[in-house]
């Protein structure tokens, strides 16, 4: 059993069979124009924002009142500055974004799904239909796994290598909804790179290298408007 909400996604149902909801939304078959993303939740992660001396619950004037103090008081606003208001505010969730071709999709994904309903992966994953797919080069699928706190390390290295274990051996990036929530995009006038972690499978060490970033030193993220939309 599925819903299919008014903002084109198909949402997994928990309790129904898994697999019969993955054998019927195909991502490398799903063609259907009003569809963007198939999604399933996991129903044991939190829902609540981390809690943090500060603040229990992300308060939209704390948040903004905080973010205008630090803007007043650094003469040039790092990515440690974004991390310290992340952690004051409880706005610690974010993403890995990965892209598989359409041939392996299926598999992965089903692996995927499969992880995060089993409560081995983050609070939610999603993947883009073949409709939106196709539009990209080679028709690659974007798989967007959502993560409940980016700052703690044990937590991320846990769910990367779960994803490798899923079959995602092409690159993956890790992007905080607080840089979407700030608009720290390429180029934004901060200078701090719009993907918070890089990971690249070692094919030959069959293990991951994460590197951190903290300014505008590396290439920009290939299709950035899909990046904007896996926010969502």
């Amino acid at each position: 059993m599925s819903t299919r909400n008014k903002d084109g996604r198909i949402l997994y149902q928990n309790g129904t069979c898994l697999e019969t909801f993955l054998q019927e939304n195909c991502p490398s078959r799903l063609n259907d124009p009003s569809v963007f993303w198939v999604m399933v939740l996991n129903a044991t992660a939190p829902r609540t924002f981390k809690n943090n001396p500060d603040h229990v619950l992300l308060n939209e004037r704390f948040f903004v009142d905080r973010w205008n103090q630090i803007l007043a008081t650094r003469c040039h606003v790092t990515a440690d500055d974004v991390k310290y208001l992340a952690n004051v505010t409880g706005f610690v969730s974010g993403k890995w974004i990965a892209e598989v071709t359409r041939e392996e999709v299926d598999d992965v994904w089903r692996r995927v799904a499969t992880a995060t309903v089993e409560n081995r992966l983050g609070r939610a994953a999603k993947v883009t239909s073949l409709n939106i797919s196709r539009e990209r080069p080679g028709c690659r699928h974007v798989i967007a796994v959502y993560l409940r706190d980016f700052l703690d390390e044990s937590y991320v290295n846990r769910t990367e290598a779960e994803l490798r274990r899923c079959g995602v051996l092409s690159p993956m990036t890790l992007t905080p909804d607080i840089y979407h929530r700030l608009g720290l995009y390429f180029r934004n006038e901060y200078r701090i790179s719009p993907v918070y972690l890089r990971s690249r499978y070692c094919k030959k060490q069959s293990s991951s290298q994460s590197d951190c970033e903290s300014s505008m030193t590396s290439l920009a993220l290939p299709h950035q408007s899909t990046e904007k939309e896996a926010s969502k």
